[in-house]
This record gives structure tokens, sequence and C-alpha cells, in this order.
């Protein structure tokens, strides 16, 4: 009788391991049909081991690599309900989390954006179970800088400055330091990055645009030259170029560049109003004002050709077209304070005081240091302070007709 449940004991053991010798197997067969490229067999085969019974340590395995599969089937979300599901049964695999993190961030261009706030969410996780080497601080840096958080970009990433090799991670931290006003910090990266891809026209243009913010034209004139040698094609690059070239006169070679630019892109809105500067610093006030006609046309919001239009006719004594073109702006973006202004100063020429003083209030409402605003609404008091009662009753039916009609 021992000897029988002996045999049955041993029997029962031997199945056992012979169970999960098979289990074993499958999961052995899985993970080489993922290193293989296999990736649908290695899913297949992934779920079918799910559906047995199999101890934690294996299924932690199993699912690790059906994740795995997902992404390089690029089936995100499928990826990431795994993931929850993982977490769920108490296992955080920080390398998943950092592996589903660049897929979000998209470095390979395989989806159509990427998704910076989900990328950062993964990181993050990642980080507080331990996972955050260096190219997952590269990547933080990146989704960071998608979501615009460049002082986050500039806190993960100086650190690493020394240390830093690829050009997108060059880019991330000087884009920071360009968008936090540390222009020098942002030039050196510049620089640095041009060298290490002397191609990349977004470099050439970012640090032509730096040099001309700091006011250094020459700089700015031989870095945008340089991108235009070998980019010709990039239109924003010939836009800075005249922006550099109009700053120190160079009119002519300006004019050159913003025809460029319009040739190839008529809307260029802006292109046109640098064009309708040009030629009003030039006299020629009709072409002036045909170019930032366009300007306006091509963008029906851009409230800076309204303005530039309305400072040109108020200039040529225009002042109740003067007056349409501000109250355009005024209507466009009423936060704006120097269209108040503007409109003031051209009640103000117009002699309809108690307009004019209105308008300038609400500019220094909005703009309370609005040094020019406060020293013509001084003016007008003064003006208005030093009239008899009966001046000012004229002044003020005078501009009740004016509205009137």
């Amino acid at each position: 009788m021992k000897r029988i449940i002996f045999s049955l004991g041993l029997i029962f053991v031997l199945a056992i391991a012979s169970t999960a010798s098979a289990q074993n197997y499958e999961i052995s067969e899985g993970i080489n049909s993922f290193y293989t490229g296999e990736y649908e067999m290695a899913e297949e085969t992934f779920y079918q081991i799910l559906d047995g019974d199999i101890s934690s340590t294996e299924k932690y395995t199993v699912y690790s690599y059906l994740v795995k599969s997902k992404l390089r089937n690029r089936k995100l979300s499928v990826a990431e309900d795994l993931i929850d599901e993982l977490d769920e049964l108490g296992y955080h695999n920080a390398e998943l989390y950092w592996l589903l993190a660049e897929q979000f961030l998209n470095l390979e261009g395989r989806y159509d954006s990427a998704q910076f706030d989900l990328a950062k969410e993964y990181i993050e996780k990642a980080r507080d179970f331990g996972f955050y080497g260096f190219d997952q601080q590269k990547g933080h840096a990146q989704a960071e800088l998608g979501l615009n958080n460049y002082q986050a970009v500039k806190d993960i990433l100086e650190p690493l400055r020394n240390e830093l090799s690829r050009p997108s991670s060059f880019g991330a931290l000087a884009r920071a330091y360009k968008e936090l006003d540390e222009s020098g910090n942002a030039i050196d990266l510049y620089e640095r990055l041009i060298v290490l891809e002397p191609d990349n026209a977004g470099a050439h243009l970012d640090l032509g645009n730096l040099y001309i913010g700091e006011e250094n034209y020459s700089e700015a004139i031989e870095v945008l030259e340089l991108g235009l040698d070998r980019s010709p094609e990039v239109n924003s690059l010939k836009f800075a170029l005249g922006r550099a070239y109009k700053a120190t006169g160079e009119y002519e070679l300006a004019i050159e560049q913003f025809n460029h630019v319009i040739n190839r892109n008529r809307h260029n809105y802006e292109a046109h109003y640098q064009l309708g500067v040009i030629y009003y610093e030039q006299g020629e006030v009709e072409r002036a004002t045909e170019s930032l006609e366009s300007a306006i046309r091509y963008n029906n919001e851009y409230v800076t050709g309204y303005l530039k239009l309305g400072e040109i006719y108020l200039e040529e004594d225009n002042h109740y077209r003067a007056v349409s073109y501000f109250s355009n702006a005024i209507e466009i973006n009423p936060d704006y304070a120097l269209s108040y202004y503007y409109l003031g100063k051209a009640y103000f020429e117009l002699e309809m005081y108690q307009a004019a003083q209105t308008e300038l209030v609400k500019a220094l409402r909005r703009q309370p240091n609005l040094e020019r605003a406060s020293e013509l609404l001084d003016e007008i008091d003064g003006i208005v302070s030093g009239m008899t009662e009966e001046e000012l009753d004229e002044v003020f039916d005078e501009e009740i007709d004016v509205e009137i009609e």
C-alpha cells in the first residue's frame, strides 16, 4: 500500500514538473520570438501562457515581454493598459515605464506627433522606481521642452552640460536658456550646436535671432548668411537676415530678402509689414501703405500692422483715417495699451481733448508705466485747466458734432 501511495505521489510531482517545464519552454519560445523580431507570434504565445496557471515570477516575466512586444508593434494604448495591470498586481517595472515614455517622445518619428505630457508622466514614474540614468534625464528634458517648461529643462540638463554630446540635448538646453533670457549661455550652446550640425538651419536661425536681440547685427548677418549657404530654401532665415540688414540701415539688402520671402510665400504678412516700415523710412508713403495694407489683408488680426498704418496717417495729418485704424486695433485686442495711447494721441491732435483723456486713461489702466501716455495726459490737463468755461463748452460741443457725423 505504501508503495502505491509513493508511486502516485511521484507521478503527481513529475506531472507538476512536466507542466512547469512546458510552461518554461513556452516562455522561452515567446522570448525567442521577441528577440527574433516575430512580435505577433510572441504576443500570441504570451497571451496563451497568461491563460494558464503560472507563478508570480513567471507572470512578471510574461507581462514584461508582452508589453515590449506591444511597443515594438506600436500598440501604445494596449501596452499602457498592460502596464496598469502589472502595477495592480504589485509589480512596478521601471524599464517598461521608460520604454513607453520613449514611444510617447516620438524620438524616431514613428507617429504623427509626440505626447509630451504622457512621456513626462512615465519618465517620472521610472525615476521614482530608480530607473533614471543619463538617457532618461535627457528624455525628461525633451518632454519638459515640449511642454514649454523651460526652467525644468534647465534644471535637468544644466548639471549634465559638460557631458552632453547629442545635438538634440544641446538644442534643448540652448532653447531653455533662450526662453529664460539667458542669451549668453544660449549663444554659447548654439555655437557649439552649429559645429556639431553645420546643416542645422534651426540652430542658425535661433543664433541669428539671439544676436539680433543683442543688437550684434554683424554676427547675426554672418550666422544667417552661413545658414542660407547651407539651406538656401529656408524662408525664416531670409526673413531674419532681412531684419538684421534693416537694423543696420542696409535697406536695399533688407528689401531683397523680404521680397525673397514673399516670392516663396506671398501670405507672409510680417514680410509685407517690414517692407512697409522700410518704404516709409525711405519716404515712399504710398508703397509703405500698400505693403502694410497687404500685411493686414493676409492677417486681419495683426494689431501691429493696424497701428503702423494709423501712425503713418497720423504723421500725414489724415487723422480720421488714423482713428479708424487705431479703433480697429482696439477691437481686435482690447487689452493692448498702445492702441489706446495712439487713439488718444489722434484725438489730441484733433483737439478732441475729452475723448483723448478717456483713451489715455484706458491706456494707463492697462499699462500704468506707459510714460508717453502719462505725459500726453498731463499736457492735455494743462491745456484744459487753462481754458474758460465757455471755451470748454465749445470744445465739448465740437466733439459731439464730430461723433454724430
